[in-house]
């Protein structure tokens, strides 16, 4: 039978994360639980774990080791129903497991932060500038964009703070991409930096780009970006920070295949399981998913649920010149399958943001929506209030409604 004995209980961003030892012998196969209220072993079939008490569910093991699949677990928890799961990986270390599960919705609405980031450093306001837009708009957290070349970025916690802003993430840039580096350990020694400013400044989430290589297979992608970011994920869950993957769109031509993990969202899923670790989520970019081609909500959203942590607001049109006028006038991004695209305001794009924010609202996935502009300095402004509007609304009326 097996045996599991919970030693410890902690909460990562929106999951809960428990771990046990595991003891096996060859007397026969059973399921155990540890619950909050205790340890219920359960007997299973053939190959077959049944999980008891979903609505507490912490850990499952067997005698052999298990992966989870996550997105299903998550469904089932959170309704409150029986988990039945078949043993059919293998996890990262022999004698521990890490089972996850969707913790119970938080009481706090979504809050809605900025990112200090304007187009990738090419017209960087001051951190008293983001201060005084956040204050204004009435918003108190912030995403920081790591560019410690920019001036008063040492200090920029303590100037922010100043204008009763905290820093609540901390965006790693695509600079440090370990899937196409050709220095791992530059890249290594710079997202363990992020790791350890963002504890320093007391943020929850780091959010990286892992970047693609088109000549490896799925499972020689999963094998080495796990191995590369081994140190950057220990050091995350030691220091308690969230790991972010964003989703993303071919801007640099580098996935003539579209088989980049962080392209298709059931891709990015499937990703997710294979690493199978707990820190690592989802930063939602329903622009990103747009520029892919890909419908941002209902499907994108619904097939990635499960692992979402954070989100990124950025509206997104397709780009016209007959519609907005000479290209040279704005910030256009373009992917290399499905064309050139025009961030403006959220809400005034081709993405249903309040279906999406409102489903994000009830379902408890984001716990901060962060806007990420990419317009030029002279739109900047009416990007951010129109969209702080229009965003507000929709939270409000899902919270209401």
């Amino acid at each position: 039978m097996s045996v599991i004995t919970t030693s410890t209980v902690s909460t990562c961003g929106d999951v809960m994360v428990v771990l046990g030892s595991v003891e096996t012998s060859a007397a026969g196969t059973r399921s155990v639980v540890a619950t909050g209220s205790g340890v219920v072993v359960a007997d299973v079939v053939a190959e077959e774990l049944v999980v008891v008490d979903a609505g507490v569910v912490a850990a499952v093991v067997a005698s052999r080791e298990v992966s989870p699949p996550h997105a299903r677990i998550s469904r089932q928890a959170a309704a409150g129903k029986p988990i039945l799961v078949t043993i059919r990986a293998v996890i990262n270390m022999a004698m521990n497991l890490t089972w996850v599960v969707r913790a119970p919705r938080r009481e706090q609405p979504m809050e809605l932060a900025i990112c200090a980031d304007s187009s990738w450093n090419r017209w960087h306001p001051t951190y008293e500038q983001l201060g005084e837009r956040c204050r204004r708009l009435g918003i108190g957290a912030i995403e920081l964009v790591y560019y410690p070349q920019n001036d008063g970025f040492d200090n920029a916690a303590e100037t922010l703070n100043g204008y009763g802003v905290r820093i609540v993430c901390v965006n790693a840039t695509a600079k440090w991409r370990v899937m196409i580096t050709d220095d791992v350990a530059a890249a290594q020694r710079a997202i363990c930096d992020v790791i350890n400013l963002a504890a320093d400044a007391g943020a929850e989430f780091v959010i990286t780009y892992p970047g693609h290589n088109p000549a490896w297979g799925f499972d020689e992608i999963v094998e080495r970006y796990k191995r590369r970011m081994e140190p950057c994920h220990d050091l995350a869950a030691g220091k308690g920070i969230t790991m972010l993957l964003e989703n993303h769109f071919d801007l640099r031509n580098e996935d003539p295949g579209r088989t980049d993990v962080v392209r298709e969202p059931e891709l990015t899923a499937r990703f997710l399981d294979a690493l199978d670790i707990p820190h690592i989520r989802v930063n939602f970019d329903a622009g990103n998913v747009y520029a892919a081609g890909i419908e941002p909500w209902p499907y994108g959203y619904r097939i990635l649920r499960d692992y979402i942590a954070y989100a990124h607001l950025k509206g997104m049109a397709r780009f016209s010149e007959e519609i907005y006028g000479p290209a040279d006038q704005y910030e256009t991004l373009s992917d290399a399958h499905a064309g050139t695209f025009l961030p403006i305001a959220v809400g005034d794009d081709g993405i249903n943001y309040r279906g999406l924010l409102m489903e994000m609202e009830q379902d408890g996935t984001a716990k901060y929506a962060a806007f990420e502009d990419h317009a030029r300095e002279e739109h900047a402004e009416e990007v951010f209030e129109r969209g702080v509007v229009f965003a507000r609304e929709a939270i409000e009326a899902s919270s209401s409604g």
